[in-house]
């Protein structure tokens, strides 16, 4: 008479054939190791358009030591691509769109 083993992963009682470990599968997909891979990096993205819009209806305001429009914090690390691209300046404790010069 042939012995009921347990299943390798969800421990349920099984007759097994030749050499099976899993009793479905199912279990077996599960039950498996998944091999080590290393996560791919992400290309960072920079999407700036939100903060240029809202640049466009009024200017950000520096209080206590962070970027502020309205209620929204904005990264010294956005303020500081922004004026690295040259698409804002600093005007005071304020940040504005570059103001347009006509040549």
């Amino acid at each position: 008479m042939t012995q009921l083993r347990p299943c390798v992963h969800c421990k349920a009682d099984f007759l097994p054939t030749a050499r099976q470990r899993f009793c479905s599968r199912s279990c077996a997909a599960r039950g498996r190791p998944r091999p080590a891979r290393a996560a791919a990096p992400r290309p960072k993205r920079h999407n700036d358009r939100r903060f240029l819009r809202l640049l466009a209806l009024g200017h950000c305001e520096r209080r206590g030591g962070i970027w502020r429009w309205g209620t929204r914090r904005i990264r010294d690390s956005v303020v500081a691509r922004l004026i690295a691209s040259g698409r804002a300046e600093i005007d005071g404790s304020e940040l504005r769109l570059k103001r347009e010069t006509s040549a």
